[in-house]
């Protein structure tokens, strides 16, 4: 669901707003994870891994809940 939101979040699929006058904590827990490129050092092949990079992550975890119930009630289209 994660990777889902982050490619929601950077225009590739249905469209994903944050209202502009959301408060800055919001806009902190929604920014409280990122998405980091790890190379394996056996195979050479690059995975990626969610890494949490702030402590305060609640909001950034409920819109995440919401792409889960979105896909589980089919509102994304499968285009």
């Amino acid at each position: 669901c994660k990777d889902v939101l982050h490619r929601l979040r950077h225009g590739k699929g249905a469209e994903w707003e944050v209202p502009i006058d959301v408060s800055p904590g919001y806009r902190s827990q929604i920014d409280s994870e990122a998405r980091r490129t790890f190379t394996n050092a056996k195979t050479g092949q690059e995975t990626f891994k969610w890494v949490r990079i702030k402590r305060a992550n609640h909001l950034f975890d409920c819109e995440v809940y919401q792409v889960a119930a979105a896909l589980i009630f089919g509102l994304f289209d499968d285009g």
